[in-house]
């Protein structure tokens, strides 16, 4: 793994899920973002595998403009 893509200690790591290619970003507490990295899909647990526990968000469905507009839709918390 290239030295610019381990991971940094942060509070919260975002993913954007993609067909083959997975953005991540994470945030101190405060919100700062500390880090921008992006990774296909055979490296994205190597670099998890190596973070400090930290909570990480990723979307959960296809189509989130369409469900986000339900009064269904509730985030949750997944523990790993």
């Amino acid at each position: 793994m290239k030295q610019r893509n381990k991971p940094k200690p942060a509070a919260v790591f975002g993913i954007d899920i993609g067909k083959n290619i997975f953005h991540v970003v994470g945030v101190q507490a405060i919100g700062k973002p500390v880090q921008k990295v992006r990774f296909k899909r055979d490296t994205l647990l190597q670099f998890f595998e190596r973070a400090e526990p930290s909570l990480i968000g990723m979307e959960s469905c296809p189509v989130p403009a369409v469900v986000s507009a339900s009064p269904y839709h509730q985030p949750m918390t997944v523990g790993i």
